[in-house]
């Protein structure tokens, strides 16, 4: 059993709304250490990873990524523990996201779509919700692992907008069946949504791309979509950076409109971030789609 079906078991998933969510935390950090302690070679291939980044790999760097890998499926289930009235306080007494929702604005007001690349950094999970709460048309492309949690989030995302509190989410699920995950995205774009989509996940579309000084595949067909389109779209790098005392920050970096590589140009403003931050990149304790090896 991997990681995120130990942690997100569906004993858990029944119980989260009656958790506090100190009760959850400790839930999620419990579990994910079992589970890291029943398979040793996890850590290894984190301290293999971080070493063919040449980023540190002593057993305290390593131990902050697994740290920070737990903290990542404790943000994913937020939304489900109390209800969300409590979840729209949280966010508002925790997310620092003014400029980013200002940005993302100003790029509806010129007409224009707006694409978020992220990647598996920091606490992701509540980009969207955020985008939500500043009533933002919001489009998440992901792969819920279990059909459980995929019917929570729709369950869940339907009842934050009947607050009044929150924008519609309208979830776009890879590998749903009779749903064809490009052309939704293709259609959020031309709607103009806020589109979010991973960028370094490894597709039959991904590209070759350079990150700390390797190669790796990159991209998952977004500079295809971006030419698929043909509607005005303003491209960003996307993160929501973890801070102290569980509190975070929504940062966006634009890419140029006239770039001739998006894709590198992403890759190379994600690396600007880990090299800050390498712990809260999780991806670290996946296998990394190297093509120079």
């Amino acid at each position: 059993m991997g990681l995120s079906e130990y942690i997100q078991s569906a004993e858990i998933l029944k119980n989260t709304g009656d958790l506090t969510l100190y009760d959850l935390k400790q839930t999620t950090l419990s579990r994910g250490h079992e589970w890291f302690a029943q398979h040793p070679e996890e850590r290894d291939r984190i301290r293999r990873n971080l070493a063919a980044f040449n980023l540190p790999d002593d057993k305290t760097s390593v131990q902050k990524v697994v740290d920070q890998v737990l903290l990542h499926y404790y943000e994913k289930l937020i939304p489900f523990c109390g209800d969300p009235e409590s979840y729209y306080t949280y966010l508002q007494n925790h997310v620092d996201s003014r400029e980013a929702i200002e940005c993302i604005k100003r790029v509806h007001e010129q007409g224009k779509a707006a694409l978020l690349a992220t990647s598996h950094f920091g606490a992701i999970e509540m980009i969207a919700p955020v985008l939500a709460m500043a009533m933002l048309p919001v489009a998440p492309v992901l792969r819920f692992r279990t059909r459980q949690l995929s019917d929570m989030a729709a369950r869940r995302a339907k009842e934050m907008e009947a607050t009044g509190k929150f924008g519609p989410v309208r979830f776009i699920e890879i590998g749903k069946p009779h749903t064809v995950a490009a052309l939704d995205m293709a259609a959020a774009l031309r709607r103009k949504d806020v589109l979010l989509s991973m960028v370094d996940e490894k597709t039959e579309y991904s590209i070759p791309v350079t990150l700390l000084k390797r190669k790796i595949a990159g991209g998952a067909g977004l500079d295809r979509l971006l030419k698929f389109v043909r509607a005005p779209v303003s491209v960003f790098k996307a993160f929501m950076i973890r801070q102290s005392d569980e509190t975070y920050r929504f940062r966006l970096y634009p890419v140029a409109a006239d770039s001739e590589n998006p894709v590198q140009e992403l890759f190379y403003r994600l690396e600007e971030v880990v090299r800050k931050q390498p712990e809260q990149w999780y991806f670290l304790h996946e296998k990394i789609p190297f093509m120079d090896s």
